[in-house]
Protein backbone atom coordinates (compact mmCIF):
# COMPACT_ATOMS: atom_id res chain seq x y z
CA UNK A 1 0.00 0.00 0.00
CA UNK A 2 1.07 3.94 -0.96
CA UNK A 3 -0.38 6.47 1.41
CA UNK A 4 0.06 9.77 1.49
CA UNK A 5 -0.89 13.35 1.27
CA UNK A 6 2.13 14.86 -1.09
CA UNK A 7 2.76 18.40 -1.53
CA UNK A 8 1.08 20.75 -4.03
CA UNK A 9 3.69 22.60 -6.26
CA UNK A 10 2.69 23.84 -10.17
CA UNK A 11 5.91 25.72 -10.23
CA UNK A 12 8.28 22.68 -9.57
CA UNK A 13 9.80 21.94 -12.78
CA UNK A 14 11.19 19.13 -14.88
CA UNK A 15 12.66 17.38 -11.86
CA UNK A 16 15.52 14.64 -11.62
CA UNK A 17 16.12 12.83 -14.32
CA UNK A 18 14.52 8.98 -13.66
CA UNK A 19 11.44 10.67 -12.59
CA UNK A 20 11.06 13.03 -15.49
CA UNK A 21 11.86 9.99 -17.58
CA UNK A 22 9.49 7.87 -16.23
CA UNK A 23 6.69 10.68 -16.24
CA UNK A 24 7.63 11.06 -20.00
CA UNK A 25 7.22 6.92 -20.60
CA UNK A 26 10.49 5.85 -20.01
CA UNK A 27 12.38 3.96 -16.98
CA UNK A 28 15.95 5.22 -16.80
CA UNK A 29 17.36 2.46 -15.75
CA UNK A 30 15.98 -0.18 -17.86
CA UNK A 31 15.45 1.90 -20.92
CA UNK A 32 12.12 -0.01 -21.65
CA UNK A 33 9.02 2.20 -22.47
CA UNK A 34 6.62 2.10 -20.09
CA UNK A 35 2.88 4.52 -19.46
CA UNK A 36 3.42 8.16 -20.33
CA UNK A 37 1.21 10.68 -18.60
CA UNK A 38 1.77 12.93 -21.88
CA UNK A 39 -0.10 10.50 -23.83
CA UNK A 40 -3.62 9.36 -24.37
CA UNK A 41 -3.47 5.95 -25.64
CA UNK A 42 0.09 6.26 -26.98
CA UNK A 43 -0.70 9.33 -28.78
CA UNK A 44 0.66 12.83 -27.76
CA UNK A 45 -0.86 15.71 -26.09
CA UNK A 46 -0.37 18.44 -27.92
CA UNK A 47 -0.62 20.52 -25.36
CA UNK A 48 1.45 24.03 -25.49
CA UNK A 49 1.64 24.34 -21.86
CA UNK A 50 2.02 21.00 -20.30
CA UNK A 51 4.02 22.55 -17.38
CA UNK A 52 1.30 21.83 -14.81
CA UNK A 53 1.62 17.89 -15.44
CA UNK A 54 5.06 18.47 -13.28
CA UNK A 55 3.61 19.71 -10.03
CA UNK A 56 4.66 17.28 -7.53
CA UNK A 57 1.68 16.06 -6.57
CA UNK A 58 1.59 14.07 -10.07
CA UNK A 59 5.13 13.23 -9.63
CA UNK A 60 4.16 11.33 -6.07
CA UNK A 61 1.30 9.73 -7.92
CA UNK A 62 4.19 8.73 -10.91
CA UNK A 63 6.25 7.19 -7.92
CA UNK A 64 3.05 5.31 -6.44
CA UNK A 65 2.08 3.96 -9.66
CA UNK A 66 5.27 2.87 -10.69
CA UNK A 67 5.76 1.05 -7.16
CA UNK A 68 2.46 -0.68 -7.92
CA UNK A 69 3.57 -1.67 -10.76
CA UNK A 70 6.88 -3.51 -9.55
CA UNK A 71 5.13 -4.90 -6.70
CA UNK A 72 2.32 -6.41 -8.64
CA UNK A 73 -0.68 -5.56 -6.79
CA UNK A 74 -1.61 -3.24 -4.15
CA UNK A 75 -3.57 0.42 -3.18
CA UNK A 76 -2.91 4.13 -3.57
CA UNK A 77 -3.94 6.29 -1.12
CA UNK A 78 -3.56 9.99 -1.69
CA UNK A 79 -5.20 13.15 -1.04
CA UNK A 80 -4.49 15.45 -3.66
CA UNK A 81 -5.19 18.42 -5.87
CA UNK A 82 -8.36 17.47 -7.47
CA UNK A 83 -7.08 19.33 -10.99
CA UNK A 84 -6.41 15.64 -12.34
CA UNK A 85 -10.01 14.73 -12.01
CA UNK A 86 -11.43 16.98 -15.03
CA UNK A 87 -8.63 19.12 -16.20
CA UNK A 88 -8.26 18.49 -20.14
CA UNK A 89 -4.03 19.07 -19.30
CA UNK A 90 -4.44 16.18 -17.24
CA UNK A 91 -6.52 13.68 -19.63
CA UNK A 92 -2.64 11.61 -20.03
CA UNK A 93 -2.91 10.91 -16.11
CA UNK A 94 -5.95 9.58 -16.08
CA UNK A 95 -5.66 7.53 -18.79
CA UNK A 96 -2.83 5.88 -17.39
CA UNK A 97 -4.58 4.84 -14.31
CA UNK A 98 -7.27 3.33 -16.05
CA UNK A 99 -4.56 1.08 -18.00
CA UNK A 100 -3.13 0.27 -14.50
CA UNK A 101 -5.83 -0.15 -11.89
CA UNK A 102 -8.88 -2.33 -11.61
CA UNK A 103 -10.83 0.07 -9.60
CA UNK A 104 -10.65 3.98 -9.31
CA UNK A 105 -12.12 5.10 -6.06
CA UNK A 106 -12.29 9.17 -5.81
CA UNK A 107 -13.93 11.64 -3.52
CA UNK A 108 -14.14 14.83 -4.81
CA UNK A 109 -13.92 16.93 -1.57
CA UNK A 110 -14.50 20.53 -3.86
CA UNK A 111 -13.59 23.54 -1.68
CA UNK A 112 -11.66 25.39 -5.02
CA UNK A 113 -11.52 28.93 -3.86
CA UNK A 114 -9.37 29.54 -6.79
CA UNK A 115 -12.25 28.41 -9.24
CA UNK A 116 -15.11 29.81 -6.76
CA UNK A 117 -16.66 26.76 -6.03
CA UNK A 118 -20.06 26.56 -4.44
CA UNK A 119 -22.38 23.69 -3.53
CA UNK A 120 -24.70 22.85 -5.98
CA UNK A 121 -27.38 24.99 -3.95
CA UNK A 122 -25.08 27.97 -4.49
CA UNK A 123 -24.33 27.84 -0.65
CA UNK A 124 -20.85 28.29 0.85
CA UNK A 125 -18.51 25.02 -0.29
CA UNK A 126 -15.06 24.95 2.52
CA UNK A 127 -11.87 23.55 1.73
CA UNK A 128 -11.15 20.57 4.07
CA UNK A 129 -7.41 22.18 4.47
CA UNK A 130 -6.66 25.56 5.17
CA UNK A 131 -5.37 26.38 1.30
CA UNK A 132 -7.12 27.64 -2.17
CA UNK A 133 -6.94 24.71 -4.15
CA UNK A 134 -9.63 22.03 -4.15
CA UNK A 135 -8.69 18.75 -2.94
CA UNK A 136 -9.56 14.94 -3.77
CA UNK A 137 -9.35 11.30 -2.06
CA UNK A 138 -7.78 8.73 -4.66
CA UNK A 139 -8.07 5.18 -3.69
CA UNK A 140 -6.95 3.16 -6.45
CA UNK A 141 -6.83 -0.55 -6.42
CA UNK A 142 -4.22 -2.81 -8.34
CA UNK A 143 -4.78 -6.73 -8.65
CA UNK A 144 -2.22 -9.21 -9.63
CA UNK A 145 -4.56 -10.18 -13.15
CA UNK A 146 -1.69 -8.09 -15.71
CA UNK A 147 -2.40 -5.77 -18.23
CA UNK A 148 -6.64 -5.08 -18.77
CA UNK A 149 -8.56 -3.21 -21.00
CA UNK A 150 -8.77 0.17 -19.89
CA UNK A 151 -12.60 0.39 -20.67
CA UNK A 152 -13.06 -2.36 -18.20
CA UNK A 153 -11.83 -0.16 -14.66
CA UNK A 154 -14.23 0.51 -12.37
CA UNK A 155 -14.35 3.91 -11.74
CA UNK A 156 -16.40 5.41 -8.78
CA UNK A 157 -17.20 8.95 -7.78
CA UNK A 158 -18.50 10.46 -4.85
CA UNK A 159 -18.98 14.77 -4.30
CA UNK A 160 -18.38 16.42 -0.88
CA UNK A 161 -20.13 19.24 -0.08
CA UNK A 162 -20.52 22.12 2.01
CA UNK A 163 -18.81 23.81 5.40
CA UNK A 164 -15.40 22.33 6.61
CA UNK A 165 -17.31 20.70 9.74
CA UNK A 166 -19.73 19.27 7.51
CA UNK A 167 -16.95 17.27 5.60
CA UNK A 168 -15.00 16.54 8.39
CA UNK A 169 -18.52 15.07 9.58
CA UNK A 170 -19.50 13.22 6.58
CA UNK A 171 -16.25 11.84 6.47
CA UNK A 172 -16.42 10.52 9.91
CA UNK A 173 -19.51 8.71 9.48
CA UNK A 174 -18.50 7.49 5.92
CA UNK A 175 -21.23 9.35 4.54
CA UNK A 176 -19.00 10.42 1.43
CA UNK A 177 -17.69 7.09 0.82
CA UNK A 178 -16.94 5.26 -2.54
CA UNK A 179 -20.24 3.09 -1.39
CA UNK A 180 -22.30 6.50 -1.84
CA UNK A 181 -21.31 7.39 -4.89
CA UNK A 182 -21.98 6.62 -8.82
CA UNK A 183 -20.21 4.38 -11.29
CA UNK A 184 -18.73 6.71 -14.12
CA UNK A 185 -17.39 5.36 -17.50
CA UNK A 186 -14.80 7.79 -18.61
CA UNK A 187 -14.70 8.00 -22.44
CA UNK A 188 -12.45 8.77 -24.81
CA UNK A 189 -10.69 11.30 -25.10
CA UNK A 190 -10.51 13.15 -21.83
CA UNK A 191 -11.52 9.94 -19.72
CA UNK A 192 -13.19 12.62 -17.20
CA UNK A 193 -12.93 10.96 -13.59
CA UNK A 194 -16.37 13.04 -13.03
CA UNK A 195 -20.05 11.81 -13.99
CA UNK A 196 -20.85 13.69 -17.15
CA UNK A 197 -24.12 14.60 -18.27
CA UNK A 198 -23.85 14.03 -22.29
CA UNK A 199 -27.65 14.57 -23.26
CA UNK A 200 -27.34 16.77 -26.17
CA UNK A 201 -23.62 16.17 -27.50
CA UNK A 202 -24.21 13.25 -29.70
CA UNK A 203 -22.16 13.65 -32.71
CA UNK A 204 -19.76 16.39 -31.09
CA UNK A 205 -16.73 14.30 -31.34
CA UNK A 206 -16.98 14.64 -34.99
CA UNK A 207 -16.74 17.82 -35.12
CA UNK A 208 -13.57 19.50 -35.71
CA UNK A 209 -11.56 20.86 -32.33
CA UNK A 210 -10.87 24.68 -32.03
CA UNK A 211 -7.41 23.33 -31.99
CA UNK A 212 -7.55 22.22 -35.16
CA UNK A 213 -9.26 24.63 -36.86
CA UNK A 214 -6.39 27.18 -35.33
CA UNK A 215 -3.08 26.20 -35.91
CA UNK A 216 -1.64 29.54 -34.61
CA UNK A 217 -2.48 29.53 -30.88
CA UNK A 218 -1.84 30.23 -27.30
CA UNK A 219 -2.96 30.75 -23.83
CA UNK A 220 -2.66 34.41 -23.10
CA UNK A 221 -0.09 36.67 -21.72
CA UNK A 222 1.43 35.27 -18.17
CA UNK A 223 2.52 38.37 -16.10
CA UNK A 224 3.91 36.55 -13.11
CA UNK A 225 3.66 39.93 -11.45
CA UNK A 226 0.39 41.38 -12.37
CA UNK A 227 0.87 44.50 -10.02
CA UNK A 228 3.61 45.29 -11.22
CA UNK A 229 2.83 44.95 -14.90
CA UNK A 230 -0.63 45.73 -16.00
CA UNK A 231 -2.27 49.35 -15.32
CA UNK A 232 -4.88 51.43 -16.32
CA UNK A 233 -3.43 53.95 -18.25
CA UNK A 234 -0.31 53.82 -20.68
CA UNK A 235 1.23 57.15 -18.47
CA UNK A 236 1.39 54.47 -15.28
CA UNK A 237 2.77 51.70 -17.30
CA UNK A 238 5.52 53.90 -18.46
CA UNK A 239 5.76 55.77 -15.11
CA UNK A 240 6.33 51.81 -13.84
CA UNK A 241 8.76 51.06 -16.88
CA UNK A 242 11.32 53.97 -16.56
CA UNK A 243 11.41 53.32 -12.42
CA UNK A 244 12.16 49.61 -12.47
CA UNK A 245 14.78 49.92 -15.59
CA UNK A 246 17.29 52.72 -13.68
CA UNK A 247 17.35 51.99 -10.33
CA UNK A 248 18.34 49.08 -8.30
CA UNK A 249 17.11 45.45 -8.08
CA UNK A 250 16.55 45.47 -4.43
CA UNK A 251 15.16 48.82 -4.37
CA UNK A 252 12.34 48.04 -6.90
CA UNK A 253 11.86 44.57 -4.78
CA UNK A 254 10.77 46.41 -2.20
CA UNK A 255 9.52 49.58 -3.60
CA UNK A 256 6.52 46.97 -5.43
CA UNK A 257 6.32 44.60 -2.80
CA UNK A 258 7.44 41.61 -5.25
CA UNK A 259 8.72 38.88 -3.27
CA UNK A 260 10.85 36.40 -3.69
CA UNK A 261 11.84 35.48 -7.60
CA UNK A 262 10.41 32.52 -8.66
CA UNK A 263 11.80 30.31 -11.68
CA UNK A 264 10.78 31.96 -14.58
CA UNK A 265 10.74 35.27 -13.36
CA UNK A 266 12.87 37.46 -11.89
CA UNK A 267 13.69 40.94 -11.17
CA UNK A 268 16.82 41.07 -12.39
CA UNK A 269 15.29 39.45 -15.34
CA UNK A 270 12.35 41.99 -16.27
CA UNK A 271 15.21 44.64 -15.41
CA UNK A 272 17.46 43.64 -18.42
CA UNK A 273 14.68 42.95 -20.42
CA UNK A 274 13.40 46.82 -20.55
CA UNK A 275 17.14 48.49 -20.84
CA UNK A 276 17.49 46.21 -23.74
CA UNK A 277 14.13 46.96 -24.53
CA UNK A 278 15.11 50.93 -24.60
CA UNK A 279 12.90 51.36 -22.85
CA UNK A 280 10.55 52.66 -25.32
CA UNK A 281 7.39 54.47 -25.37
CA UNK A 282 6.36 52.40 -28.11
CA UNK A 283 6.27 49.08 -26.30
CA UNK A 284 3.59 49.94 -23.86
CA UNK A 285 0.78 48.07 -25.42
CA UNK A 286 -3.06 47.87 -24.42
CA UNK A 287 -3.79 44.70 -23.27
CA UNK A 288 -7.26 42.56 -22.35
CA UNK A 289 -6.93 41.74 -18.91
CA UNK A 290 -10.83 40.82 -18.14
CA UNK A 291 -14.11 40.84 -19.83
CA UNK A 292 -14.75 44.29 -21.60
CA UNK A 293 -11.33 45.76 -18.95
CA UNK A 294 -8.86 47.13 -20.82
CA UNK A 295 -5.67 48.23 -19.28
CA UNK A 296 -2.04 48.42 -20.28
CA UNK A 297 1.22 46.63 -19.92
CA UNK A 298 4.96 47.00 -21.31
CA UNK A 299 5.87 44.28 -24.65
CA UNK A 300 8.66 43.16 -25.76
CA UNK A 301 8.12 39.50 -26.68
CA UNK A 302 11.14 38.43 -25.04
CA UNK A 303 10.02 35.63 -22.44
CA UNK A 304 11.14 35.44 -19.02
CA UNK A 305 11.65 39.25 -18.92
CA UNK A 306 9.17 41.78 -17.95
CA UNK A 307 6.39 39.62 -18.42
CA UNK A 308 7.14 35.87 -17.94
CA UNK A 309 5.24 34.42 -20.76
CA UNK A 310 4.20 36.65 -23.60
CA UNK A 311 3.41 34.29 -25.46
CA UNK A 312 5.15 35.71 -28.94
CA UNK A 313 4.09 33.21 -31.54
CA UNK A 314 0.23 34.54 -31.50
CA UNK A 315 0.17 38.10 -29.54
CA UNK A 316 3.05 39.30 -32.11
CA UNK A 317 0.57 38.89 -34.75
CA UNK A 318 -2.46 40.92 -32.60
CA UNK A 319 0.63 44.01 -32.45
CA UNK A 320 1.28 43.51 -35.72
CA UNK A 321 -1.53 44.94 -37.46
CA UNK A 322 -5.27 44.60 -37.30
CA UNK A 323 -5.98 41.58 -36.72
CA UNK A 324 -8.93 39.48 -34.74
CA UNK A 325 -7.96 36.64 -31.79
CA UNK A 326 -10.87 34.26 -30.87
CA UNK A 327 -11.02 33.76 -27.24
CA UNK A 328 -12.28 30.66 -25.85
CA UNK A 329 -11.69 28.40 -22.54
CA UNK A 330 -11.20 24.61 -22.77
CA UNK A 331 -13.31 23.85 -19.86
CA UNK A 332 -15.11 26.11 -17.11
CA UNK A 333 -15.61 26.11 -13.91
CA UNK A 334 -19.55 24.82 -13.47
CA UNK A 335 -21.07 27.91 -14.57
CA UNK A 336 -24.18 27.46 -17.37
CA UNK A 337 -22.55 30.26 -19.35
CA UNK A 338 -19.91 29.05 -22.24
CA UNK A 339 -17.90 31.90 -22.62
CA UNK A 340 -16.35 33.49 -25.57
CA UNK A 341 -15.02 36.82 -26.88
CA UNK A 342 -12.99 38.25 -29.88
CA UNK A 343 -10.40 41.30 -29.21
CA UNK A 344 -7.66 43.30 -31.09
CA UNK A 345 -5.79 43.49 -28.31
CA UNK A 346 -2.99 41.41 -26.81
CA UNK A 347 -4.73 39.36 -23.62
CA UNK A 348 -3.99 37.81 -20.44
CA UNK A 349 -4.28 34.14 -19.56
CA UNK A 350 -7.29 34.45 -16.78
CA UNK A 351 -8.54 37.41 -19.27
CA UNK A 352 -12.11 35.70 -18.97
CA UNK A 353 -11.49 35.33 -15.52
CA UNK A 354 -14.83 37.40 -13.11
CA UNK A 355 -11.90 39.04 -10.97
CA UNK A 356 -13.41 42.42 -12.01
CA UNK A 357 -16.91 43.86 -11.77
CA UNK A 358 -18.65 41.72 -13.95
CA UNK A 359 -18.80 38.74 -11.53
CA UNK A 360 -21.80 40.88 -10.24
CA UNK A 361 -23.48 40.23 -13.69
CA UNK A 362 -23.10 36.54 -13.57
CA UNK A 363 -20.13 35.75 -15.40
CA UNK A 364 -18.28 32.59 -14.25
CA UNK A 365 -14.97 31.92 -14.23
CA UNK A 366 -13.29 30.04 -17.06
CA UNK A 367 -9.80 27.60 -17.61
CA UNK A 368 -6.93 29.86 -19.97
CA UNK A 369 -7.99 31.32 -22.82
CA UNK A 370 -7.14 29.60 -26.48
CA UNK A 371 -6.55 31.52 -29.28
Amino acid sequence: MVIGNPPYLGEAGRGGPWIAALMRGREAQSGRSTLSYFEVDGKPLNERNPKWLNDLYVRFTRLSQWLLEQSGLGIHGFITNHSYLDSPTFRGIRWALLATYGQLFLVDLHGNLKRKEVTPEGYKDDNVFDIEQGVAIGLFVKRPAGAHEVATTRVRHTDCWGERAAKYDSLLARDATPATGVDIGPRPSFYLFKPFDDVGTEGYDEWPSVTDIFPIRSVGIVTARDALTVHHSAEEVWSVVSDVARSDAEDVRQRYGLGRDVRDWRVAWAQDDLRHAGPSKDDVAPILYRPFDTRFTYYTGESRGFLCYPRAEVMGHMLAGHNLALITSRMTKGEVFRHAQVTRNIAEVICMSPNSPWKKSGLGSTDRGTF
